[in-house]
């Protein structure tokens, strides 16, 4: 521990008798972004609260499941008005940037939940955003002018988190390409400051259907360097691989118990990769319930995801309830989020169908690894139409719309603008000037992607699923008790 600050406040905690631990990580705002990462529950973290009373300034020490109820404070306190120090406030009185509040505020009368002393160990603020510590509750009734009160109740538990928790899976197979990219990866790296982010390469969605196996472990680790390359941070979020964690495949065979044929059956995506196959596993067929088991191991409050696969956690939710409604609230219920623009990506050959990793003409897609001058040439060729002008329409003129979607999401462009631009050009010199943007793009990803790959990917990997199992194993032994299992 090299923060001269933390040891300071460290060596005033001993002083008062206050046992403890320091527990680094990186950077993190939030409590559950920092429980998160350190594999812990909600109700295993406290906040600090300062708050003006009337003219007093006081700490309220809560439990981070925990609401406070300002109406029997304020009866407590005998107090008029109650309300939170605002910035300048909270500074002035701490020293300390808004939201590092520490447990121990000297000067400051501080009063306690009771429901904290429930737990053993609480973690709690230390000033820094890349250190938590983690104290024995009993000892924190040595804090000098404390006191104990009744003032919270446990949050409901949809409401659990301040932040949302947000879950995206993506399969490595085939090639990545553009549209992933733009419709998915974009706004994975773009979010990752907005709750915690656990990003999953999900290798058993994969074997649903055959894989060489040399070939599978290659894209596995092609993926996640793909990921990083795009700003994916292991270090702020959780990226790991599915099979390294196996609370996945064991809660997947739980909800196989509790989907029905029926609902499998009208899974669009299963008629589709299912259509005029010889063979089609049963992985294939009930693979929402291991998608489920994917999102809800870990509170997941939003999914992102395309149309296509709305239809799934849509499914993952009827799961959650079934389960919460037989067993007591268990899973909290996600929302799919599909991105307002951008989402869809469309072929290049056929503008009406997705851009897709298995389309069988490979003028269709732009692969995120395609080599520079092969890249430009799908682009001249991409199917247009006859009207001769440059303009959003979707349903008169796909490629077109497709082509200007493109343009906007790699330049930053909005599509007004590049109409305007190209008002009276033809197609040649837009086309020309989509591809310059799409090369242009791609030689900055693969700069990147060249340098991440030579890495140590595998430890990046295995600590992520460290991670992850941290977190969802205490959630898949909560639904195995409830379900009966021994434990």
């Amino acid at each position: 521990m090299k923060d001269k600050n933390i040891q300071k406040y460290s060596g005033e905690l001993k002083k008062i008798g206050i046992s403890h631990e320091i527990l680094e990580h990186p950077e993190l705002h939030t409590p559950p972004e920092v429980l998160g990462y350190l594999g812990l529950e909600l109700s295993d973290g406290s906040s600090t609260l300062i708050m003006r009373a009337d003219d007093e300034f006081i700490a309220v020490i809560r439990r981070d499941d925990c609401k406070l109820d300002l109406k029997k404070l304020k009866e407590i306190l005998r107090v008029n008005s109650l309300r939170m120090a605002n910035p300048d406030e909270f500074e002035e009185l701490t020293g300390l940037p808004l939201g590092a509040a520490r447990v121990y505020n000297p000067g400051i009368k501080t009063f306690i939940d009771k429901k904290v002393f429930e737990k053993e160990y609480v973690t709690g603020g230390t000033g820094s955003f890349t250190v938590t510590i983690k104290y024995k509750t009993e000892d924190l009734n040595k804090i000098p002018d404390s006191k104990v009160v009744d003032v919270a109740e446990i949050k409901e538990l949809e409401k659990v988190f301040s932040n949302k928790i947000v879950f995206s899976g993506i399969q490595p197979s085939g090639n990545l390409h553009l549209g992933n990219y733009i419709g998915a990866v974009k706004h994975w790296v773009k979010d990752q400051n907005n709750g915690l982010n656990i990003f999953c390469i999900v290798d058993l969605h994969a074997i649903t259907v055959p894989q060489e196996p040399r070939l599978l472990r290659e894209k596995t680790f092609e993926l996640a360097a793909i990921l990083i390359a795009s700003g994916i941070n292991p270090e702020k979020s959780i990226l790991f691989i599915q099979s390294h964690n196996p609370d996945h495949a064991n809660l997947g065979w739980v909800f196989n118990c509790f989907v029905s044929m029926g609902q499998l059956q009208r899974m669009t995506q299963f008629k589709d990769k299912s259509e005029d196959k010889e063979f089609v596993s049963v992985g294939l067929f009930d693979y929402p319930a291991l998608m489920a088991a994917d999102i809800l191991l870990y509170d997941t409050t939003e999914v992102p995801v395309g149309e296509d696969q709305k239809q799934h956690v849509e499914l993952t939710r009827d799961i959650a309830e079934r389960f919460n409604s037989k067993f007591g609230e268990t899973f909290v219920l996600p929302k799919p989020v599909i991105p307002k623009t951008g989402g869809r990506i469309m072929s290049l050959v056929d503008p009406t169908k997705k851009m897709s990793k298995s389309d069988a003409n490979q003028n269709a897609t732009i692969y995120l690894l395609d080599d520079l001058e092969l890249a430009r040439k799908k682009i001249m060729s991409a199917t247009t139409d006859g009207f001769r002008r440059i303009a959003y329409d979707v349903k008169e003129q796909p490629g077109i719309s497709n082509l200007l979607e493109i343009y906007s999401e790699l330049q930053g462009n909005s599509i007004k603008e590049i109409e305007q631009k190209f008002e009276n050009k033809n197609y040649k010199e837009f086309k020309v000037a989509v591809a310059d943007v799409v090369v242009n793009f791609l030689k900055d990803f693969q700069a990147k992607y060249n340098k991440v790959i030579e890495t140590d990917l595998k430890k990046v990997l295995e600590d992520g699923a460290q991670k992850a199992y941290k977190l969802s194993h205490p959630k898949l032994m909560e639904a195995y008790k409830k379900i009966g299992f021994v434990n």
